[in-house]
């Protein structure tokens, strides 16, 4: 027992002999090394204290009322700063001792001050959002739709699409989903409730600017969008009572009487064209990604057709015809065609692209999907009006297509 005893106390004495040697032979770099590792265990401290500014468990206690407010600020500025400091101190030492110490630095105070940053911009972003969403709210409570409040809902709208990415960088799952309900989702459900109310005010302008043109044809075109999403409003629970809706509506009475002051439709058809040769209609196809469905009385039926075909286009089979003039696309009584537009024909049988025809639903693929067609129209048929255009100019009656997309 003596003898190790005897070791132990060697063993002591010539370890702080050998300090003593090497603080005596290198004092300047012993006291470096001394001083990087003070200012490691400061700002170890100090991150230790900062993560839980971070963390949504401990801001349900410290900050009940604030929960995806900022941190502590001075804290933060303060491990910022001690981190800094820590790392000048570190580059000054060499060997072990710095390998080590600039571990320490990246796992204990680097990692939280990082996780405070990401913390912090999103707080900062979320704020952009909800001062937007609070001054388009206060608009939605006193039931005001106007120009005021179509503009706070395309500024919020932005806000979102701009700021809202930064909500998912928040570090713990719990605390990136209080962000993304508190900032995003808040803000989207309030654009949700004005979405009839805003839309039905807009085409009101639309008609209104048309009329000022000398469009008449145009104002109507929107005057009618009015009546359909007023309807559409009234399935999602707005009816024609509802105090947003009374509003989005003030301009309405306005309108339609300039409307009518400027002649609306003619109460006389003008004459027919002179008799010529028309061009004539043969029929036509759906042009799918997995091949052609034929129609048959000017209808077409794409029951059986899996959602994840595309359809690419309609193919037309005519004679003499030069173009196809798009009247109108037709879904549940509302069209998506602000006017006709006119499509070159190759020849007796020419595909005119789902993209020119229903550009309401392309994705930005070679043709629309026709899951994702299904999914907005339903039970609806989709019909298109137009008309056969010959070189010479002359014109078919109008032709009716009906395109089912079944289920």
């Amino acid at each position: 027992m003596k003898k190790k005893r005897s070791v132990l106390v060697k063993s002591v004495v010539t370890a702080t002999l050998a300090t003593s040697i090497f603080a005596a032979a290198n004092p300047a770099q012993a006291a470096t090394v001394s001083q990087a590792g003070q200012d490691v265990v400061k700002a170890e401290k100090l991150a230790g204290a900062l993560k839980w500014e971070t963390s949504l468990e401990y801001r349900k206690t410290k900050y009940p009322n604030s929960l995806v407010g900022m941190p502590n600020m001075k804290l933060f500025n303060d491990t910022k700063a001690a981190l800094a400091q820590a790392k000048k101190s570190v580059a000054a030492i060499k060997g072990k001792d710095k390998e080590v110490l600039t571990a320490r630095l990246d796992s204990n105070v680097a990692l939280y001050v990082n996780r405070s940053v990401a913390y912090i911009d999103a707080v900062s972003s979320g704020l952009k959002i909800q001062k937007k969403y609070n001054e388009l709210h206060a608009k939605y409570v006193k039931g005001e739709v106007d120009d005021q409040t179509e503009k706070l809902y395309h500024e919020l709208s932005y806000e979102i699409k701009k700021n809202a990415f930064m909500l998912d960088r928040v570090y713990g799952v719990t605390t990136r989903n209080e962000f993304r309900e508190y900032y995003k989702r808040t803000a989207e459900n309030q654009l949700t409730d004005l979405l009839y109310p805003v839309t039905i005010k807009m085409e009101i302008d639309r008609a209104d600017a048309a009329i000022k043109a000398g469009d008449l044809e145009t104002a109507l075109l929107h005057l009618d969008r009015v009546d359909a999403f007023v309807q559409e409003a009234a399935k999602h629970g707005l009816s024609a009572n509802n105090k947003l809706i009374v509003s989005s509506l003030s301009e309405l009475g306005a309108v339609r009487e300039s409307y009518d002051k400027g002649g609306g439709a003619p109460t006389t058809p003008p004459p027919p064209p002179a008799p010529v040769t028309s061009p004539a209609f043969s029929g036509f196809a759906a042009q799918l990604s997995t091949g052609v469905v034929s129609g048959s009385n000017n209808r077409v039926s794409l029951a059986g057709t899996p959602d994840s075909s595309v359809l690419q286009g309609v193919q037309i089979t005519s004679s003499n015809a030069a173009k196809f003039r798009v009247n109108s696309v037709t879904v549940a009584g509302l069209n998506f065609l602000d006017k006709s537009v006119e499509y070159s024909l190759s020849g007796a049988t020419s595909t005119i692209t789902s993209k020119a025809l229903f550009g309401t639903f392309d994705s930005g693929e070679p043709g629309v999907g026709i899951g994702n067609m299904r999914a907005f129209v339903g039970d609806s048929d989709i019909i298109l009006k137009g008309n056969l255009i010959g070189a010479d100019g002359t014109a078919s009656d109008e032709i009716t297509i009906n395109i089912n997309l079944g289920k």
